[in-house]
């Protein structure tokens, strides 16, 4: 057995005591002694006849075997220099002699087989039993048999037992839980199977139920950090308890499977969940006494490497050792870190370190009581060494996790009793702070009052002025032009396919202005553009500017209007209108209108006393509109005329009229049937 397995599987070897007769013309004897007590069985563990060739002749009684070689079925080193030598290369058949005495016959036996290959059993000729299956056409299955085989031998003799065997494998070093070769045994039926079923119960029983209490600490400890991850300390203890579960759950499954290739490609596995054990125990142990410096950073580099080595190099065997080195390497740091913390007095030392100390102590004694004995075992009925030996065991088996979990537990009870003294010195300093916060609380109250005033008035203040500045901002440009600029700190120029424009103008404006006072003709003008304004509010227009004497305006924009050709038709005819109800005073103003339909883009202008303004040929087309109006007349392009053409409103066409570097475009008057050029 390699010597990883030996190491981690020490507490449950045994060693079963051996009949042995001298052998005269057979190899070996088996007798009644075999029904006499479990602890008897024949080992055929003396060299057999080997041969490398294949003959079906082989498997008779009657062959004469005296020239084949001599060599021990276990395929040990030496053994297997013996088979190069014969010429072995996968396969080839052995052969040994087996007399059963007459105390021996008609009681049901057992064969006990350890294989590592493929095998077919005989004895004098007849096929037993086959195990796995030998190679055709490039595939192969190889079994490693755990169930005895039963037999009932009817006359006293010497039979020949012969074994057909194949391991096509076997240079290649590859199986660590399984030796080279074969081993086989003899025992009563009774015996062989008591012994197969006690190997895969204790099996069953110290694997199964241990692997899943450290994949349970794993999860617990997994989730402790996860809520906590200023502490480290439960990440590393989670992935040591996952290496150590995961170690026992594929230990219990390699030594349970009977598929060697299963078994071989589990095995880097289950080395890498021993390397993460002693990655795991190393990085806690130096989180919590040790430091994170070179040595750490060796063992770190050391696991990565033994790692990666024993899956591409596993025909070597130094690389088996290298996890058995880690472990004594982690085990001597470990020791030695917690000895140190337990000298100096760190708190906690002590309760991980009895644990850690137990631990590997017990390995040593486990170690040293079996190179000097051979090994362990219990004989006879002893419930009492029985019971000490599994209470031995389970304290050896628990004793890191134990300790470990006790010292988290201490560590989060140490942690609560300071963060409930904290709680108290603060209580205390609340409890004197008290009386001085009551002395100053009527006069913070009073100071608070007053800043609160003083808040809220600035707020309001605050408040007024922003409406103030919003209102100025609205008088300035379009609501929603407006509010992007407030968000966004600039406005982009928008494109708009559908509006219509109206230009106005008062005729004769010069010479009206001379008949009035400065004062009189800004007073003047600002009560007819805010009439204005307030019919092209109600018509759901867009004042843009005022020029000198002339009004410009845009129906359908910002906000979409379908009906922004009637709308701004409506609104000439009322400016007309108002114009008109204002004619009776000294000025008598007249007005022309033009508008036109079509596309433009509109936009800020200047970072400085900006302005909301337009441009395109649809607004030129307007200013053209209006200058070849009449007074009291609202003149429209063919466009605009196209789009209200069906609406309640009286048209004249002028037929097509030079407009300025337009050429010639055909115009309209538009009245009402009320309208004063109408009638």
């Amino acid at each position: 057995m390699k010597p990883v397995l030996f190491f981690f599987l020490l507490l449950w070897c045994n060693s079963n005591a051996m009949a042995r007769l001298p052998s005269d013309s057979a190899d070996y004897y088996v007798t009644g002694d075999v029904f006499r007590g479990k602890a008897q069985s024949v080992a055929l563990d003396k060299p057999w006849r080997f041969h490398a060739s294949d003959s079906a002749q082989w498997a008779g009684a009657g062959y004469d075997d005296s020239h084949w070689a001599l060599i021990n079925t276990g395929f040990e080193e030496k053994g297997i220099k013996v088979l190069k030598q014969s010429g072995f290369k996968q396969s080839g058949w052995f052969r040994t002699t087996v007399h059963f005495d007459s105390a021996a016959i008609q009681k049901p036996l057992g064969i006990k087989i350890t294989n590592s290959g493929a095998m077919s059993i005989y004895l004098d000729g007849v096929l037993l039993d086959t195990y796995g299956s030998f190679e055709r056409d490039g595939k192969s299955v190889y079994e490693n048999q755990e169930q005895p085989l039963l037999i009932n031998i009817k006359s006293p003799g010497t039979y020949v037992l012969a074994i057909r065997y194949e391991n096509k494998d076997i240079y290649k070093d590859q199986l660590i839980f399984i030796n080279s070769g074969f081993q086989v045994g003899i025992a009563s039926a009774e015996i062989a199977m008591w012994s197969a079923r006690k190997t895969m119960y204790a099996i069953s029983v110290m694997l199964l139920p241990t692997g899943s209490v450290f994949l349970a600490l794993f999860a617990i400890h997994l989730l402790l950090f996860l809520f906590y991850r200023e502490d480290r300390s439960n990440l590393y203890f989670a992935l040591f308890n996952l290496g150590v579960g995961l170690m026992l759950i594929l230990l219990f499954l390699l030594t349970d499977t009977v598929d060697v290739r299963l078994q071989e490609r589990l095995s880097p596995v289950w080395v890498f969940s021993v390397l993460l054990a002693v990655f795991g125990l190393s990085t806690f142990i130096n989180h919590l006494f040790g430091s994170f410096g070179w040595r750490y950073r060796i063992i770190t580099l050391f696991c990565i490497l033994s790692l990666f080595s024993f899956i591409f190099f596993l025909d070597n065997d130094i690389i088996s050792y290298i996890p058995l080195a880690l472990f004594l390497l982690v085990a001597l740091e470990a020791i030695v870190l917690i000895i140190i913390a337990i000298v100096k007095k760190r708190p906690g030392a002590r309760i991980l370190g009895l644990g850690i100390l137990f631990f590997f102590g017990s390995i040593i004694f486990i170690v040293v009581v079996a190179a000097t004995t051979g090994g362990f075992s219990v004989k006879g009925d002893n419930t009492w060494a029985l019971a000490l030996m599994a209470v031995f065991l389970a304290l050896f088996v628990f004793s890191i996790p134990l300790s470990i979990s006790g010292y988290l537990a201490w560590k989060f009870s140490n942690t609560n009793k300071n963060l409930k003294d904290q709680v108290a010195a603060v209580e205390r300093l609340s409890g004197e702070k008290q009386v001085i916060l009551e002395n100053q609380k009527e006069a913070l109250e009073l100071e608070v009052t007053a800043r609160t005033q003083e808040v809220l008035q600035q707020k309001k203040q605050i408040e007024q002025e922003k409406k103030k500045s919003d209102d100025l901002l609205l008088n300035i440009l379009p609501a929603e032009v407006a509010e992007e600029l407030k968000e966004n700190g600039a406005t982009r120029a928008r494109y708009f396919d559908h509006v219509s424009v109206l230009f106005t103008d008062f005729v004769n404006f010069t010479h009206i202005a001379e008949l009035l006072s400065p004062e009189e003709l800004v007073q003047e003008l600002h009560e007819c553009f805010r009439g204005f304004d307030e019919i092209i509010e109600r018509n759901r227009m867009e004042k843009i500017k005022t020029i000198g004497d002339a009004y410009l305006a845009v129906s359908g924009m910002p906000s979409n209007d379908e009906r922004h050709a009637y709308h701004a038709v409506k609104a000439g005819l009322e400016i007309l209108d108002f114009v008109r109800s204002r004619s009776g005073g000294k000025a008598a103003f007249e007005v022309r209108v033009g508008i036109n339909s079509g596309s433009l883009v509109a936009g800020i202008v200047g970072v400085k006393k900006f302005a909301y303004d337009i441009w395109g040929d649809t607004v030129n087309m307007a200013s053209r509109m209006e200058s070849n109006s009449e007074a009291g007349r609202v003149n429209i392009s063919e466009s605009t005329h196209e789009l209200i053409k069906d609406d309640d409103f009286i048209f004249t066409y002028r037929g097509k009229i030079n407009a300025k570097n337009k050429g010639e475009v055909d115009m309209y008057f538009v009245d009402t049937p009320n309208s004063p050029a109408a009638l």
